[in-house]
């Protein structure tokens, strides 16, 4: 089948929901790498990060 035909008969939409699960997916991978990061900070470090302001 063409892509022509394809997207005559309008069944595009499994692309776009492929393209959102994906973004979701990513986004919540980098989500926990950075929470992962912030985790990783001593206690003290964020104290004495509060004290300088």
């Amino acid at each position: 089948m063409s892509s022509s035909c394809c997207r005559a008969s309008g069944c595009g939409w499994e692309l776009r929901a492929a393209a959102i699960a994906l973004g979701l997916y990513f986004g919540a991978y980098c989500t926990e790498i950075v929470r992962a990061g912030l985790d990783a900070i001593p206690g003290s470090q964020v104290e004495a990060g509060q004290c300088l302001g």
